[in-house]
């Protein structure tokens, strides 16, 4: 990879924009998680090595991600895996396993798949993950105590516990909050965090906070993490909900980087949402082994690289250097950074993510959809990050089937002067002819809609006594299964008994294929498709 040495003066700007950011959230999310500050600055060093060897963008910048964050900590909770070695090992094989994962959707081309995840469950999952996030936090941002931090129960203990706060924790987290985003208004191109974290430091040991009783940051390891050894037993007794948990990882972490790499990649031509499978694969796996969690791609991360300058894919290196420099240098100031800080932190992470704008949105453009977004956010606030969004993806499935199972189905006529097929309507009814019904079926035929069609083409039939002739418009069905086509075949010869004649136009070379060895074996006729209409209208 060639490199021109005079863009390193703008990496060098990008990738310490990256770390300054990465360092206080890799913190803050293994904190969330359970695990030793170390694994989220690991993670996100791992991450950036593995996207700058095989991504497809330039750009984007991969690390810890509150959405694949939450995920664990609420699967580790619900599961109750209460000592750290059980919780860490599962954190970790969960994230190997979706490496794998990664690697399988890679070699099966499975970059389709985020398309499943639709905008309005998108919206209701982040918005619930974002306040999952901040009721995670309430306990160290105040020091209220909040036994279920990863769900909306957390919210109730807090307000019926609102009375025991820590008054230096809850001082010490308004304080970060607020500095935090007075910092992001007036000096945008240093990150907020990174100014409040010095600033925390720089007063912890000024004022000497630690006699307040404060809670503090584990103190960061300067050495390398060790590899992983896999502890067979947690993986045999939770292997179901490390595979469950390391899909919905691979799923969501994928959605999630290639609408950040889609949106914001300078050279989209460039970009390759199906090699994005093993540079995130690596990631994770290299992650996990050596003691990490999941990486996911960042919107504001990226954002930030390019408006700080980032030009090549070499500030990502560069950041991913500048994090170990100071793991190496400076993890004794980690110990020092107040625990309501990182709180602070996390709370403002979950709030940009929480869109109640676009909620609102969905809601006047499709209340079906919004009840959708509004049962994902439900799901994910009651039951769990994991199982909310299934619930989710599962109510958009059934309203898709029940949308296909009865689609749009028209009468046509035709108009001789453009030859093509119009929908009826007063200024053309006099055009119809009686001994022919021109027919569209505007959806794929598959087994759930079949008994529709030949219902709604048996109505319409029925109400044309001198019809002889039946074309069916088939450019809208681009799939038809086995079971609508023995239907079909069927309906052809009820039909042909009576006297009249089904034809097709406009029908694709796979729905030709499919029909006419069943149409010889059955010995019927062959000539039924025609490419153009005039001429299905003037057969003899």
């Amino acid at each position: 990879m060639s490199y021109k040495l005079e863009s390193l003066k703008y990496d060098l700007k990008g990738g310490i924009a990256v770390a300054a950011i990465s360092l206080p959230i890799g913190v803050a999310y293994s904190e969330l998680l359970g695990l030793p500050p170390e694994s989220g600055i690991y993670t996100a060093v791992f991450a950036l090595i593995a996207y700058f060897f095989l991504g497809t963008s330039r750009e984007v910048i991969i690390g810890p991600d509150s959405s694949t964050v939450a995920l664990l900590a609420s699967s580790v909770f619900a599961l109750g895996v209460e000592s750290g070695k059980m919780s860490s090992q599962f954190i970790f094989l969960t994230t190997i396993t979706a490496g794998m994962l990664f690697f399988i959707a890679g070699i099966l081309r499975l970059g389709f798949i985020s398309n499943f995840l639709s905008r309005p469950i998108l919206v209701g999952f982040l918005n619930g993950v974002g306040i999952v996030l901040i009721i995670g936090q309430l306990q160290k941002f105040s020091g209220v105590p909040v036994a279920d931090g990863n769900s909306i129960n957390g919210l109730f203990q807090f307000l019926s516990n609102l009375g025991s706060f820590h008054a230096p924790t809850l001082i010490t987290g308004l304080i970060s909050f607020a500095a935090i985003n007075v910092f992001r208004i007036y000096s945008p191109k240093v990150p907020s965090q990174l100014i409040v974290i010095v600033l925390s430091v720089m007063a912890v040991s000024f004022f000497n906070l630690s006699t307040y009783g404060l809670a503090f940051t584990p103190e960061v390891s300067g050495s390398f993490p060790l590899p992983l050894i896999p502890d067979p037993h947690i993986f045999g007794k939770y292997f179901s909900n490390i595979f469950i948990d390391a899909s919905a990882i691979l799923f969501l972490t994928f959605t999630n980087t290639v609408l950040v790499g889609k949106s914001l990649s300078r050279n989209k031509k460039e970009y390759n949402p199906d090699k994005e499978f093993y540079a995130l694969g690596v990631a994770d796996l290299v992650c996990g082994i050596f003691k990490g969690f999941p990486a996911s791609g960042s919107s504001s991360r990226t954002v930030l690289n390019i408006i700080s300058g980032g030009v090549t894919k070499y500030s990502m290196l560069l950041a991913a250097v500048i994090m170990v420099l100071v793991v190496t240098f400076f993890s004794q100031q980690f110990s020092m950074i107040p625990a309501a800080v990182f709180a602070a932190i996390i709370i403002d992470s979950g709030l940009s993510i929480v869109r109640l704008k676009e909620f609102m949105e969905i809601n006047e453009f499709s209340k079906q959809e919004f009840y959708i977004s509004l049962l994902c956010l439900i799901g994910v606030l009651i039951i769990g990050v994991l199982d909310g969004i299934l619930i989710a993806i599962i109510a958009s499935f059934v309203v898709l089937i029940k949308k296909t199972s009865r689609p749009g189905e028209y009468e046509l006529v035709y108009d001789s002067e453009s030859n093509h097929l119009r929908e009826i309507n007063d200024e053309n009814k006099s055009s119809i002819r009686k001994d022919i019904l021109l027919y569209r079926f505007n959806s794929a035929m598959l087994f759930f809609n079949s008994d529709f069609f030949i219902e709604r083409l048996n109505a319409r039939t029925s109400e044309r006594a001198d019809v002889k002739r039946i074309i069916i418009d088939a450019t809208p069905v681009n799939y038809i299964d086995l079971t609508s086509r023995n239907n079909l075949i069927e309906l052809i010869c009820e039909y042909a008994d009576r006297g009249i004649k089904i034809v097709f136009v406009n029908a694709d070379k796979i729905f030709r294929d499919r029909f006419l060895p069943k149409l010889e074996e059955k010995n019927l006729d062959v000539n039924i498709f025609f490419d153009d209409i005039r001429t299905a209208m003037n057969l003899v």
